[in-house]
C-alpha cells in the first residue's frame, strides 16, 4: 500500500494497478489512489499475463493462487521480472524462500545481516538481494519520551501445526490456553486497572478464524478481528507483547518497549520455523518471558519505568537497522525501475 501510494504520488502517469479483493476493508482506501483490479477476476489473470513488472509483499502474491503459480514459476511459465518487496524482516530459516523453490529478481531486505543470511542460507543471488528497507516503515514514528503508556498490544504470531486445525484441536492447544489464560488473568486485570492502560489482543490472520473462541470479561481488554489496521495498531501501541513475530522489528524501529512471551519455545522451533541469525535472548529488543507470571512481572517493570524502552534494548534497536529515514519507498521504487529497464 505504501509503495503504491508513493508511486501514484511521484509517477502518476505510470500504468500501475493494485490487485485487491472487492470485500477488502481497505478497498476504498486503495481505490482512491489509483486503478484497482479484483483479485481472482478475469482481469487479474489478464494483467498477470501482460504485466511488464510484478510486485508483491509475498512470493507470488501478485497471482490468483500463490502455491499453484509458484509451481508454474519453477517450470518457467511465469514470465517477466518479479520484485519481492517483503512484509517483514526475515530472522529465521524459511525453506519456502530458498532459491530452489523461488527466485525473485529483486529480494528486498532491511539490514546487512538479513541480506547475508538470505544469500548464504537461502542461496539467493547477491545481485537480487538488496538492502532497501520496508516501505511501510516510512509511516512509522518514534514514540514520544514524555508520553505515558496507555495502550498495550498483545500480538502473537501463528503456529504452522494449527494452520489446518479444527475447533477442538485448537481449543486443546497450548497456544489457545496460554492466550486465553492471559486474557483472563486477575493480575493483568489489576495491572490495567492501576495503570489506566487498555489491552488489545490481535492474533495473526492465520488464527483469526478462531477469534470467536477467545473471551474475557475485563472491560479494559479488547479482542480484535482481522478488520483492524495493523500499522495503526502499532502506531497507537505503547508496549508490545509478542512471541516470535517479526512485528517486534516495527516496534523496535519506533523504540517502543516490548516483552517476548515464549510459552512454547521447544514446540515452536521444532514444528514452525528453523532458527536463523537472530536470537531474542542476545539480539532482541526486550526481555524474554517463558511463563505468564514472568511476563506480567516484566510488564510491571516497563510500566514502572514510565513505559520506556530500557537503555540496553534501545541501544540494540539503534544499531540494528541500516536505514532510519523516510526513503524506503524511494529506494524500493528506484530499484524496481532499474530492474524494469534491465528487462527491456
Amino acid at each position: 500500500f505504501h509503495l503504491f501510494s508513493y508511486i501514484r504520488s511521484h509517477s502518476p502517469n505510470l500504468p500501475i494497478a493494485y490487485i485487491i479483493k472487492k470485500d477488502s476493508a481497505d478497498f476504498h482506501k486503495v481505490s482512491s489512489l489509483g486503478k484497482t483490479i479484483f483479485f481472482g477476476s478475469f482481469r487479474h489473470y489478464l494483467a498477470l499475463a501482460c504485466a511488464e513488472m510484478k510486485i508483491s509483499t509475498h512470493i507470488m502474491g501478485f497471482t490468483p493462487d500463490m502455491h499453484f503459480f509458484t509451481k508454474l514459476s519453477r517450470l518457467g511459465l511465469v514470465r517477466g521480472p518479479v520484485a519481492f518487496i517483503q512484509h517483514g524482516i526475515i530472522r529465521n530459516d524459511l525453506p519456502l524462500l530458498h532459491k530452489d523453490v523461488t527466485s525473485p529478481d529483486l529480494f528486498v531486505t532491511s539490514l546487512p545481516r538479513e541480506r547475508d543470511f538470505i544469500c548464504e542460507t537461502f542461496g539467493q543471488p547477491e545481485k537480487a538481494v538488496q538492502v532497501l528497507g520496508l516501505c511501510r516503515y516510512d509511516a512509522l514514528e518514534p514514540r514520544s519520551p514524555r508520553k505515558a503508556a496507555k495502550t498495550i498490544l498483545f500480538m502473537p504470531t501463528w503456529r504452522m501445526d494449527l494452520q489446518h486445525a479444527g475447533r477442538e484441536t485448537f481449543l486443546n492447544s497450548t497456544y489457545f490456553h496460554a492466550c486465553q489464560s492471559l486474557l483472563n488473568s486477575p493480575l493483568l486485570g489489576q495491572i490495567l486497572n492501576d495503570s489506566g492502560c487498555r489491552f488489545l489482543f490481535y492474533p495473526h490472520y492465520e488464527v483469526q478464524k478462531f477469534i470467536n473462541l477467545f473471551s474475557t470479561q475485563n472491560p479494559c481488554i479488547r479482542i480484535l478481528s482481522f478488520q483492524a489496521d495493523v500499522q495503526k495498531l502499532l502506531l497507537e501501541a505503547d508496549i508490545l507483547i509478542t512471541d516470535y513475530s517479526s512485528i517486534s522489528f516495527d516496534m523496535a524501529y519506533m523504540e517502543k518497549p516490548m516483552v517476548f512471551y515464549q510459552f512454547d519455545g521447544g514446540h515452536f522451533w521444532s514444528s514452525h520455523y528453523r532458527k536463523g541469525y537472530f536470537n531474542d535472548e542476545t539480539d532482541g529488543f526486550g526481555p524474554v518471558a517463558l511463563t505468564e507470571d514472568a511476563l506480567l512481572g516484566e510488564l510491571l517493570k516497563i510500566l514502572s519505568n514510565g513505559g520506556q524502552m530500557a537503555p540496553e534494548f534501545s541501544a540494540r534497536a539503534r544499531r540494528f537497522f541500516a536505514y532510519r529515514d523516510k526513503n524506503n519507498c524511494k529506494r524500493n521504487f528506484d530499484a524496481i525501475l532499474k530492474l524494469a529497464e534491465g528487462a527491456e
